[in-house]
């Protein structure tokens, strides 16, 4: 199965689906980051749509997906299904409080002087 990773933003989120035999799905639609956006449906099968949870419209996702095909009736479809989300936002803001902080001391007190070797311990 191809595996794939791609830059999104969240532009829909649809309610979780489960049917009689057990199965449940949750599917979102992003918007792509090229020159040409696209909007993709992806699903999130079982287990994998607690993903979609902290998730709300307008963040933005790196994405983990795998593409699967079937042939019904003499028909092809393909679905995009995705298995893990990292939220973009939030490592940019993380990134940008540690920029802003105060920078770290020296580990050296300021009374030792490094050139000067006969000022050393030892």
């Amino acid at each position: 199965m191809a595996t794939f990773e791609m830059d999104c933003v969240v532009v829909k989120i649809m309610d979780t689906e489960t049917f009689p035999s057990g199965f449940s799905k949750r599917n979102i639609v992003v918007k792509t980051e090229e020159r040409y956006p696209q909007d993709i449906l992806v699903e999130f099968l079982k287990d994998n749509a607690k993903l979609v949870e902290p998730l709300k419209e307008g963040t933005r996702i790196k994405l983990s997906f795998d593409l699967r095909g079937r042939e019904y009736n003499g028909r092809y479809f393909v679905s995009v299904t995705g298995w893990k989300v990292a939220n973009l936002d939030a490592v940019e803001g993380a990134e940008q409080d540690a920029s802003t902080s105060e920078p770290v001391a020296s580990v050296l007190p300021p009374e030792v002087d490094i050139e000067d070797d006969e000022n050393l311990p030892f």
